[in-house]
């Protein structure tokens, strides 16, 4: 893509605000910071916070019965949960539906695995579903809590629908991942009982220690991360191997993170140019640059869609992104 285009790109996105922040994340995690605290509730009432929890590392993770990313990892966190029996506290927060029967969300995959569910439409039947979830994952080593009526956990930490946080033994964030990844919460769980710092590898895709968090909390369905959402719900409905979904998930991370990061160059900018009182200030930033990276990781994504995937899931999922910010890259006919 030529640079003039790159350039009118990024102004367009600063006039149109299309990275604008979801007004309802407060605390925005970041890496060596506390910890936002939750306001959950376990399941018969008792209401549980971070703050109690000190003296041991948490794994936070996030989820529903019609998340099929959570059950697909169901047993090994189980046994994650048992391997650091007494040395890590295990936290399965029970938020929102992540793709209730009956909604446009809803999953062919559900059904086929019995876990086509509604939308609980009160608090007490959102109980009763974490506790279906606890019989029918056979959970005994987690702790499943509840989250309020609002969801006000969840959007302190992101909108996805598995996301998963480490949390130190002083309560700051250590580790976040956009899903459940088993295979880096005990690399980094490990790291961080011996420790060590966590390495560059078990933090989460392109992550390190010293980069602000990047799990995609403005990004809702209706809004400018509407195709990443949707290209996500699409990797849910489809029949993989645990391989092929690490081969696909990291790329489609990295490439959420560009976004996010170009999003908040664009903030920025805009600072920039209201405390300069002009519509011309030296730019902060190069545009054609940061949205180079959002190309880059774009080309990486598609490549890995390309190599892993079917050729129907494959158009499944860049049809997908042809619908959300970044669009162009995935457009018919883009390398």
């Amino acid at each position: 893509m030529r640079t003039p285009t790159l350039i009118a790109a990024f102004t367009l996105c600063l006039s149109l605000s299309c990275f604008a922040a979801d007004p309802t994340v407060i605390d925005k995690p970041a890496f060596g910071k506390p910890a936002p605290e939750i306001a959950v509730a376990d399941l018969d009432g008792n209401p549980l916070m971070l703050a109690s929890l000190k003296g041991k590392p948490v794994v936070l993770e996030f989820g529903s019965l019609t998340e099929p990313v959570l059950r697909l990892h169901a047993k090994d966190v189980e046994k994650l949960a048992l391997q650091f029996k007494n040395k890590a506290t295990f936290l399965l927060v029970y938020q929102t539906e992540a793709h209730p029967a009956g909604s446009a969300g809803a999953l062919d995959l559900n059904n086929d695995d019995g876990f086509a569910t509604p939308e609980a439409t009160t608090p007490d039947e959102r109980v009763k579903l974490a506790r279906e979830l606890v019989d029918k994952l056979a959970i005994k080593n987690e702790t499943v809590v509840v989250d309020q009526w609002s969801n006000a956990t969840a959007k302190r930490y992101g909108t996805m629908a598995n996301m998963t946080f480490l949390i130190d033994a002083q309560g700051n964030l250590a580790a976040a991942y956009p899903w459940m990844d088993p295979k880096k919460t005990q690399g980094a769980l490990t790291e961080l009982l011996a420790g060590k710092p966590i390495s560059d590898a078990n933090m989460g895709p392109g992550r390190t220690q010293q980069q602000a968090l990047t799990i995609p909390d403005g990004l809702g369905a209706q809004g400018p991360g509407a195709g990443v959402i949707t290209a996500a719900v699409a990797l849910d409905s489809m029949t993989l191997t645990d391989q092929t979904r690490a081969a696909v998930y990291k790329p489609l991370a990295m490439y959420v993170a560009a976004l996010r990061n170009l999003r908040d160059k664009a903030a920025a900018q805009a600072a920039a140019q209201n405390a300069a009182g002009t519509q011309n200030p030296k730019p902060p930033v190069d545009p054609a640059a940061e949205l180079q990276k959002v190309a880059d990781a774009a080309k990486d994504l598609k490549t890995a869609l390309k190599q892993h995937l079917k050729a129907e899931d494959y158009q499944t999922m860049t049809d997908a992104l042809n619908q959300g910010v970044g669009k162009q890259f995935f457009a018919p006919g883009t390398n």
